[in-house]
């Protein structure tokens, strides 16, 4: 496989998994896929706009199902981020890591 077939195959989304209240009864396992180019750069405008925008748009198009189908709805996203960051930190934290930023690179 030449560099550049092996830079594109490893330029491909990442999905994993985001834990809430991992270790309690109340454990919530979450599926997150990482963002694109793009949705990273909008995350930075609406952050900019509003903090709590910029992390609605992350957890609305990276919260999926089996398939990579996003499950939440925009108002069920901002219901989230509005409630606590005890649950929507997790999730937005996993996003970015599977995209490359944070400690732990996906």
């Amino acid at each position: 496989m030449s560099l550049a077939e092996r830079l594109i195959a490893a330029a491909q989304i990442k999905t994993g998994t985001a834990w809430i209240d991992k270790g309690t009864d109340a454990e919530i396992e979450v599926t997150v896929r990482g963002v694109t180019t793009d949705e990273f750069l909008t995350y930075g405008q609406k952050r900019g706009e509003s903090p709590t925008e910029g992390l609605q748009y992350l957890i609305e198009r990276c919260v999926v199902d089996d398939t990579g189908t996003p499950v939440l709805t925009p108002e069920q996203a901002e219901q989230i981020v509005k409630a606590s960051p005890r649950v929507s930190q997790p999730i937005v934290d996993r996003i970015l890591q599977l995209s490359g930023y944070g400690a732990k690179n996906g």
